[in-house]
């Protein structure tokens, strides 16, 4: 029964901190920009986007 009880509180300390990727950051009101990644691709995804929109903002510069 002792095991039991600390196999029970042992899980229960286990679950209460244990908290998903998906609660690091939140949307913010007015929020500009991305959130901050929790992967490696989606770091890929803003250096990316990053990177384009450099270019696209040369261009325009040129172009206009």
């Amino acid at each position: 029964m002792q095991f039991y009880s600390f196999n029970v509180f042992f899980n229960t300390l286990v679950l209460l901190n244990c908290q998903p990727i998906s609660h690091c950051d939140a949307a913010e009101n007015w929020q500009v920009g991305f959130q901050d990644p929790a992967t490696p691709i989606m770091e890929g995804i803003i250096n990316l986007h990053h990177d384009l929109m450099f270019f696209i903002v040369v261009v325009s510069v040129f172009v206009s």
